[in-house]
C-alpha cells in the first residue's frame, strides 16, 4: 500500500507563494473584466480628488496664513506671494509629509503646520474623507457587488492621485535668494511619493472602493 510522503498528497497545505500568485490573478482578472470607461473614471477622479482636497485646505488655512509663518520666513517672502505654495505644504502635513525648509543662517528644519499652535489636526480627515468617498463612488460606478471588485476599483485612484501628487510637491517647491543667501522650503521628497501618491490612496481608496462593494 503506498503511504504519502508528509507534507504531500490532496490534503497538503497550498504553498503561500502559489496562494499569492492566485491573489494577484484574481485581481488582474477584476481588471480585465471591468470596462475600460470605468478605469479612465478611477484614474481621472484620483487626479481630481488632491487638487479638490487643496481647495479645501486653502479654505482653512488662507485667513490664518500670516500667524502661521515663522517671523523668519516672513521676513524674506513677500506679503502674499507665497500663500499658494504654504497652502500646499499644509496639504502635505494633511498626510503626514513633512515640510523641510532650508533658511539661511538658521540651517535646515523638518515641520508640520497641522497641530500643536498650527492648524487643526482635523485637516488630517480631508484627504482620508475624499479618497474613501473617490473609492465607494468609482466602485458604484463600477456595479461592484463582490469585496474583491469593490478594492480593485477603489485602487484605480492611485495613478492619478499619485500624477496629482507629484504636480503639487513640484509647485509647492518654493527658492528665494536674499541678502542672506538662498532659501528654499518644500514636501519632503520620498514621503510626498510614498505616503501622500501611493499609500494614501491604496489604502482609503480600496477602503472606500469596499465599502461600495458591500454596502447599499
Amino acid at each position: 500500500m503506498f503511504v504519502p510522503y508528509p507534507g504531500f498528497g490532496p490534503d497538503r497545505p497550498e504553498p503561500s507563494g502559489r496562494m499569492t500568485q492566485r491573489a494577484v490573478g484574481a485581481i488582474v482578472g477584476v481588471f480585465e473584466q471591468l470596462r475600460s470607461r470605468v478605469v479612465v473614471v478611477g484614474v481621472a477622479v484620483g487626479a481630481g480628488l488632491w487638487p479638490l482636497g487643496y481647495l479645501l485646505t486653502y479654505a482653512v488655512v488662507a485667513g490664518q496664513f500670516r500667524d502661521s509663518l515663522s517671523a523668519e520666513l516672513l521676513e524674506l517672502i513677500e506679503d502674499g506671494a507665497f500663500l499658494t505654495e504654504f497652502v500646499g505644504w499644509v496639504y502635505f502635513n494633511a498626510h503626514f509629509v513633512a515640510t523641510v525648509q532650508e533658511l539661511p543662517v538658521l540651517g535646515s528644519s523638518v515641520t508640520s503646520y497641522i497641530g500643536g499652535d498650527g492648524f487643526s489636526p482635523l485637516l488630517y480627515v480631508v484627504p482620508v474623507g475624499l479618497l474613501v468617498a473617490g473609492g465607494l463612488a468609482v466602485a458604484r460606478l463600477g456595479g461592484a457587488t463582490e469585496p474583491t471588485t469593490g478594492v480593485v476599483c477603489g485602487l484605480l485612484l492611485t495613478p492619478g492621485y499619485l500624477g496629482a501628487t507629484l504636480l503639487g510637491r513640484t509647485l509647492t517647491s518654493v527658492e528665494v535668494t536674499t541678502i542672506f543667501g538662498s532659501a528654499s522650503g518644500a514636501p519632503a521628497l520620498l514621503s510626498a511619493v510614498v505616503v501622500g501618491g501611493v499609500l494614501y490612496p491604496v489604502v482609503f481608496g480600496a477602503l472606500g472602493g469596499l465599502l461600495g462593494a458591500v454596502t447599499d
